[in-house]
């Protein structure tokens, strides 16, 4: 079986999300990388710049348990400390966080969008970290996903690799978060 890919949501607008919201801060300690069972965490000090998600949060009061995601950026902080993404408002509850899926993919001969998340039949999934990293001048980590179909029999589509990295961009006024995805391992693609 063949899984195409196509009109990939792809991560570039995280780096002008978080370039945005983390501005006018004065980078006194060096970015780390903290990881537990459920997270791993990139903070300075104790100000939280992002958090991404191994496992599910729990979805809001009102919302679908179908909406559940891992795998997603949540929570994202600003320098001043507030919380500047959210999890399944009640007006978009596909939207976690800061994500991202492929919206036009064929497999088997369907056609199957890893975005809606509304019927059950399909899902984004963390599936492993890769590793984490920290130095003078970068933190992130290495994840990888799995897209599945919810079948029955549950199927996983196709694997990616994401990589965040986070830059402090100057030592007083901001950080830089890069985003990087690509499929692991390699599937056919069609960019027809």
């Amino acid at each position: 079986m063949r899984a195409v890919r196509r009109n990939c949501i792809t991560c570039g607008t995280l780096a002008w999300l978080l370039g945005a919201s983390l501005t006018n801060v004065a980078v006194a300690e060096p970015l780390q990388v903290v990881e537990t069972s459920e997270t791993i965490v990139v903070q300075q000090g104790d100000t939280l710049v992002l958090s991404y998600n191994k496992v599910s949060p729990p979805v809001p009061t009102g919302i679908d348990s179908v909406y559940r995601r891992s795998g997603c950026l949540h929570s994202v902080g600003s320098p001043q400390g507030r919380i500047v993404s959210t999890m399944s408002p009640l007006d978009h509850p596909h939207q976690q966080g800061i994500f991202s899926a492929w919206v036009n993919t064929t497999y088997d001969g369907q056609a199957v969008n890893f975005w809606d998340l509304a019927g059950g039949t399909r899902r984004v999934l963390h599936e492993r970290a890769v590793s984490t990293f920290q130095d003078d001048d970068t933190a992130g980590f290495e994840v990888d996903m799995v897209h599945r179909a919810e079948g029955p029999p549950a199927v996983d589509v196709l694997r990616e690799r994401r990589k965040i990295t986070v830059y402090p961009t100057d030592v007083k006024r901001a950080h830089l978060c890069l985003a990087a995805r690509e499929p692991y391992p390699p599937v056919d693609s069609d960019s027809g």
